[in-house]
């Protein structure tokens, strides 16, 4: 499973110690947990306040950290442009990241068209490019 930023900070906190949270002042969504816990990573305790990290949440966490491991901000390096073996450039306008080909003008008749999807951090943006074939 690779692990989201999000979903990597939530299971960094649970590491420390666990994760106690009520409806009203939450630190993560319940889409991130319940995803961590269907993964097998965390188990919820006390009807959903307290959830502890499991044993295989603890080997993922420790995966993550490796240098260069994959979803990391560690690995901030795009790959090259899989069509033209061109490097790749950031695109960046407001709260969104992007990496594309540094021969894509964003014109009609640019030498390669290939983007990667737009994303809210510069990690899952060079995570998404790195995944293109």
């Amino acid at each position: 499973m690779s692990l989201t930023v999000k979903q990597l900070a939530a299971l960094q906190e649970a590491g420390k110690d666990k994760i106690f949270q009520l409806p009203e002042r939450r630190r993560h969504s319940p889409g991130v947990l319940s995803a961590l816990v269907k993964a097998g990573l965390l188990k919820a305790e006390s009807v959903g306040v307290i959830w502890t990290i499991t044993d295989a949440g603890r080997a993922a966490l420790a995966k993550s950290q490796e240098p260069n491991a994959p979803g990391t901000t560690r690995n901030l390096d795009p790959n090259k442009c899989p069509s033209f073996d061109a490097p790749a450039k950031f695109e960046h306008g407001g709260r969104r990241w992007r990496v594309l080909c540094s021969r894509n003008t964003g014109t009609l008749h640019s030498a390669c068209d290939r983007a990667g999807h737009v994303m809210f951090t510069k990690t899952e943006a060079v995570r998404v490019w790195n995944e293109l074939k």
